[in-house]
């Protein structure tokens, strides 16, 4: 009935699987959860003793293939005409979250939503966590949409739905592969308050930089190809207005004039997105600067 599939790098998913795992057999359905692991070098072992529970099945892939091709192969392997993707890093936050995506499967695509964990002294000054509580998460209204619009962390799809429209395999960088996907996906996609936790939260603000930075060369390569426009990420439209006014040089230089104290005043005060905003902004802007200068 459903394929739950989980692709893993680093990580232990035992948790995860084990809640899943007891969701499934309480609700008496056929379900499989298929983990699929993208050469980790750790929680190997852990992650591979799950398969003492008959439902479960593991696989060690032989290299590291990326998000999207391990996502369709979890998909090409999966035995039912349901899927549910889920990360390896997010946990359900109640104990009916498998039966509500079962109630509801005869909708095509459904995005269940990324809540982040209450706020501790340990949070207070993680960009990742602040980041993801203003701008990604979902509040504890059941009736209030996510911020975003789609995730690959928490979503289910018909079978036939997802083989006509896959992950696009030639993005090698990390980020923007489930913005491309919900751009083709958009009408069919149905958004419920039935959220996971995002756990893997980066707690160095520096990593998490350059995490985003890698997101953003990804969206550039996007961009430059014409696969992703102003009318499917904000942050290309701020750079459209930016490059209309002729002011793309002139942001540019700004940018790199300022950039360290930008970064660390990021890093003392990460509740204030705005002084990211700027960064993220600054940085896509010089990435499009050099390759005009350049071509």
């Amino acid at each position: 009935m459903i394929s739950i599939l989980i692709p893993t790098y680093n990580y232990d998913v035992r948790e995860l699987v084990e809640k899943l795992y007891y969701q499934g057999k309480e609700l008496k359905i056929l379900f499989e959860i298929l983990i699929f692991d993208d050469h980790s070098l750790k929680y190997i072992e852990e992650n591979k003793n799950l398969q003492k529970f008959p439902e479960v099945g593991y696989s060690y892939l032989p290299k590291n293939i990326g998000r999207s091709k391990i996502r369709n192969l979890l998909a090409k392997k999966a035995n039912y005409k349901n899927l549910l993707f889920l990360d390896a890093d997010v946990i359900p936050t109640n104990k009916d979250f498998l039966a509500t995506y079962v109630q509801q499967k005869e909708n095509e695509v459904l995005f269940g939503g990324i809540l982040y964990p209450p706020i501790t002294e340990h949070y207070k000054k993680s960009l990742h966590y602040q980041y993801g509580i203003q701008r990604e998460a979902i509040n504890q209204n059941p009736e209030a949409k996510s911020k975003m619009g789609f995730s690959s962390a928490n979503f289910f799809i018909h079978k036939k739905t997802f083989e006509k429209n896959t992950f696009d395999e030639n993005i090698d960088l990390y980020g923007y592969e489930d913005v491309l996907l919900y751009k083709r996906l958009k009408e069919k996609v149905t958004t419920i308050h039935n959220p996971v936790y995002h756990l893997g939260i980066i707690h160095s603000n520096k990593a998490y930089i350059k995490k985003v930075e890698e997101a953003l060369q990804s969206l550039f390569l996007l961009y430059s190809d014409k696969r992703l426009t102003t009318t499917d990420v904000k942050l290309i439209r701020y750079y459209s207005l930016i490059k209309k006014l002729h002011l793309t040089s002139a942001f540019s230089v700004i940018y790199n004039k300022f950039k360290k104290e930008l970064v660390e005043k990021i890093q003392q005060k990460p509740q204030y997105l705005f002084l990211f905003d700027l960064y993220r902004l600054g940085f896509f802007v010089d990435l499009n600067h050099k390759k005009s200068r350049n071509a």
